[in-house]
């Protein structure tokens, strides 16, 4: 879940089932961008076994909530979102089988691009890495 507390009221944007990853606001707080699975009992190590996870967007009310990005397969992980062009843009990271390769996205939903493919998966340490240091 990604909770957002605030003094007069905390937002769940998390629906019931699902997990939340990721968390990336934008530039001017006006969105939040987080890759989103479907929960489940345990997980495997091999990453193909893995739910598919998408990137969403939501307002920091949890309203107007879209789904950016289509993580089509077990194992296809679309993760770690990160804004440029002051958040104009947003990119990340798609994981399937031995590659990654990088797409990117207008903040309006419109006109996905893949940027770089057949990008080898680096080790990560606990779980992350900083792909949006990498390609800065």
């Amino acid at each position: 879940m990604v909770p957002i507390n605030r003094p007069e009221k905390t937002v769940t944007l998390t629906p019931e089932g699902y997990v939340d990853r990721d968390p990336a606001w934008s530039p001017e707080g006006d969105f939040i961008a987080v890759s989103r699975a479907e929960s489940s009992q345990g997980i495997s190590d091999r990453r193909e076994e893995w739910p598919p996870s998408s990137i969403w967007l939501a307002s920091p009310d949890g309203s107007g909530a879209r789904q950016i990005s289509n993580g089509e397969v077990p194992g296809c992980l679309d993760c770690n979102p990160w804004w440029v062009e002051g958040g104009k843009s947003l990119m990340w990271v798609r994981l399937q089988g031995e590659n990654a390769s990088i797409w990117q996205v207008g903040a309006d939903g419109k006109d996905t691009v893949k940027v770089f493919e057949e990008l080898d998966i680096p080790q990560d340490y606990y779980g992350t890495y900083k792909w949006d240091e990498v390609l800065a």
